[in-house]
């Protein structure tokens, strides 16, 4: 991470009325990065592949993730270029996504027959679970 970045970042987490905003603007079924408490999606953006949207994989360092794919996913960027290597999902390359505000790794971009994003369950949270 760039000195700049860690600057915004540290910046962000030293004022916990950004927190309170934030939660404040979103519904209890929406997902939120666990870390900076952004609004990535909602519940009913699901992605269904293969008859379900929540999966386990293990990449090939040996590390697990539990994973829900969305259709959509607001305030993500894309970090990385697009590849087919070890994909988890056959057809679709794959690019790092990662929340546009605090920049933690939120899972990953999919492309191929159908354009989706695998989420890791974790990095985003249930609104409802931080919310009072």
């Amino acid at each position: 991470m760039d000195p700049e970045q860690h600057k915004h970042e540290h910046d962000y987490h030293e004022h916990p009325e950004n927190e309170t905003r934030l939660i404040s603007e979103i519904d209890g079924e929406d997902w939120i990065c666990g870390a900076c408490y952004t609004k990535i999606c909602s519940d009913d953006e699901r992605f269904i592949y293969k008859n379900r949207s929540e999966f386990r994989f293990t990449n090939k360092a040996g590390e697990s993730f539990n994973v829900i794919t969305f259709l959509k996913a607001n305030e993500v960027l894309e970090s990385g270029y697009p590849t087919m290597e070890f994909t988890w999902f056959p057809g679709h390359k794959w690019v790092i996504a990662v929340c546009g505000r605090c920049y933690q790794q939120l899972g990953w971009k999919y492309t191929g027959p159908k354009i989706f994003f695998g989420l890791i369950r974790g990095r985003i949270v249930k609104a409802m679970s931080v919310m009072n």
